[in-house]
C-alpha cells in the first residue's frame, strides 16, 4: 500500500520530534557524587523507559495515520462508485430521453400524415358535397314544378268535388225532409204502440200484484194454520219433569229439511230453568218430521228457519 503526503510529512515530524529528544538528553548534566556511584543504573532505567513510552506512542500514531488514511481511501473509493452509478442513471436517462424525442418525432411524422390524408378526404368530402347539393338543388326544381302541376289538377278536382258536393247536399237536403216527414209518422205510430205497450204492462203488473196478494194472503192463512199445528204437535211431545213450574216458557228456533226433519234446535230465550229448555228442545227433536204446508210459499217460511214461544201450559 503506498503512504500518501500527508502520512510521510507526519513520518517525517515525528522523526524531528524524536531527534530534538535526544539532543536534549543529551545536554543535561547529570551530577553524580562519589557516595552514590550505585545508584546510576535507575537513571539509565528511567530514560530508557522514556524512549519506549515515545517510540509506543509513535507508532500508535502512525496506525491512527494509516487507518485514517485507510478511511479516507475507503470513502473516495465510495464517492467515486456513487459517480460512476450517477454517471450510469444519467447515460440511461439521455438515451431514454432520445428515444423520447425520436417517439415524437415519430408520431409528429404520424401526426402530419393524418392531417394529410384527413385534408385530402375534407377535400374529397366537399366536393361531393357540392355534387349533392347540385342534385339536390335541380331535384327541388323538378319537385316544385311536380307539385305546381299537382296543385293545378287538384284544384280542378277540388271544383269539381265542390260541384258534387252541392248537388249532393240539395239532394241530401230533399231526402232529409222526405225522411222527417216518415220519420215523425213512424214516431207517432211507435208512440202509440208504445202507450199501448205501457198500458198492457200496466194492466199485467196490476192483475200479478193482485195475485200476488191473494196467494200471499192464502200462503199467510196457511202458514198460520200449520204454525198451530207444529207447535200442537211439539207440546204434545213435551214430557214434564218433577218438580218443574208449570208456568215456565223459553223461545225456540228450529231449522227443518224440505222433508220436515228437524237438523237443529236452539233456545233463543231462556226460561231461566236449564231443565226446562233441555225438555223443550227434546220435544221438538221427538216431533220430528214436523208437518209443512203443501205451497211452496208458505213452505218456505218454514224451511229458512222459524221460532216460537214454548210454553206448554200455555
Amino acid at each position: 500500500m503506498k503512504l500518501s503526503a500527508d502520512l510521510i510529512k507526519s513520518l517525517v515530524l515525528h522523526g524531528a520530534v524524536l531527534a530534538l529528544l535526544a539532543v536534549q538528553f543529551q545536554g543535561l548534566t547529570i551530577k553524580v557524587k562519589p557516595s552514590n556511584a550505585g545508584n546510576n543504573q535507575p537513571i539509565l532505567e528511567a530514560i530508557a523507559v522514556k524512549e519506549s513510552e515515545i517510540s509506543s506512542e509513535l507508532k500508535r500514531h502512525v496506525s491512527r495515520e494509516q487507518q485514517a488514511e485507510k478511511a479516507k481511501q475507503q470513502k473516495l473509493a465510495d464517492i467515486e462508485k456513487k459517480a460512476q452509478e450517477t454517471l450510469h442513471q444519467q447515460k440511461q436517462a439521455e438515451e431514454k430521453l432520445r428515444a423520447t424525442q425520436q417517439q415524437a418525432v415519430a408520431l409528429q411524422k404520424q401526426q402530419k400524415k393524418a392531417e394529410a390524408q384527413a385534408k385530402t378526404k375534407l377535400e374529397a368530402e366537399k366536393a361531393a358535397l357540392k355534387v349533392k347539393e347540385k342534385e339536390i338543388a335541380e331535384q327541388k326544381v323538378i319537385q316544385q314544378k311536380a307539385a305546381e302541376e299537382q296543385k293545378k289538377t287538384a284544384q280542378a278536382e277540388l271544383e269539381k268535388e265542390k260541384s258534387k258536393l252541392a248537388e249532393e247536399k240539395v239532394k241530401l237536403a230533399e231526402e232529409k225532409v222526405k225522411a222527417a216527414a216518415e220519420n215523425a209518422k213512424l214516431a207517432k205510430a211507435a208512440e202509440e204502440d208504445r202507450q199501448k205497450a205501457l198500458r198492457q204492462e200496466s194492466e199485467r203488473l196490476l192483475q200479478q200484484a193482485l195475485e200476488a196478494e191473494a196467494a200471499q194472503s192464502l200462503a199467510q192463512d196457511e202458514i198460520e194454520q200449520y204454525y198451530g199445528v207444529i207447535v200442537k204437535k211439539i207440546q204434545q211431545n213435551w214430557r214434564r219433569d218433577y218438580g218443574e213450574q208449570s208456568s215456565l216458557s223459553c223461545r225456540v228456533q228450529v231449522h227443518l229439511l224440505p222433508s220436515g226433519e228437524v237438523t237443529d234446535v236452539k233456545v233463543l230465550q231462556s226460561s231461566g230453568n236449564p231443565q226446562f229448555d233441555r225438555q223443550a228442545t227434546l220435544a221438538v227433536l221427538r216431533s220430528s218430521p214436523l208437518p209443512l204446508p203443501a205451497s211452496q210459499t208458505a213452505r218456505q217460511a218454514f224451511l229458512s228457519g222459524f221460532d216460537f214461544l214454548f210454553k206448554p201450559e200455555g
